[in-house]
C-alpha cells in the first residue's frame, strides 16, 4: 500500500457462533444457542511501511436460534447492535499483496432483554489488490 498513507476501508464479515448464553438465560431452559452475524464496518487508519492500524465502528445484523425444551417454550428476538473495531495487520507487495491481520470487535447483543458480550477476534490471511 505504501508508506505513511491514510486509508478508509469498508468490510463485511459473516460470523457464526454457538453456545454463547451459558449463564444469563439460566432461568429459561434451553439446549443450545446459535448466533449468526453479518457485520458491516467502516474504519479509518494509517499504513506504516508494512504495518497498518485501523479503527472504526460497525453495525451488526444479529440472527439467532435458541433450541429450547419443548415443555417450556419462550419467545426471543435478537436485536441488531453497534460496536467498535480495531484492525492491526502486515502486508507485503505493491499492486498485488499478501496480508496477515487481526480484527477485534467490541460489541454487545441483546436478547430476551438481557445484554451479552459478543466481542470477537478474527485472524485473516489473504491476497489483496490495490486499485
Amino acid at each position: 500500500m505504501g508508506k505513511d498513507k491514510w486509508i478508509v476501508r469498508a468490510d463485511v464479515d459473516f460470523n457464526k457462533t454457538g453456545n454463547t448464553f451459558l449463564n444469563s438465560i439460566a432461568p429459561l431452559p434451553y439446549e443450545q444457542v446459535d448466533i449468526r452475524q453479518t457485520n458491516y464496518s467502516l474504519c479509518v487508519g494509517r499504513y506504516f511501511s508494512y504495518l497498518y492500524l485501523l479503527g472504526g465502528v460497525c453495525y451488526t445484523n444479529n440472527y439467532g436460534e435458541i433450541e429450547q425444551y419443548p415443555a417450556n417454550p419462550f419467545d426471543y428476538e435478537f436485536k441488531d447492535s453497534w460496536g467498535k473495531v480495531l484492525i492491526v495487520g502486515i502486508e507485503k507487495g505493491e499492486k498485488v499483496f499478501l496480508f496477515l491481520e487481526g480484527k477485534y470487535t467490541w460489541q454487545d447483543l441483546e436478547v430476551l432483554n438481557i445484554t451479552e458480550d459478543v466481542d470477537r477476534l478474527g485472524v485473516y490471511i489473504g491476497i489483496g489488490v490495490n486499485f
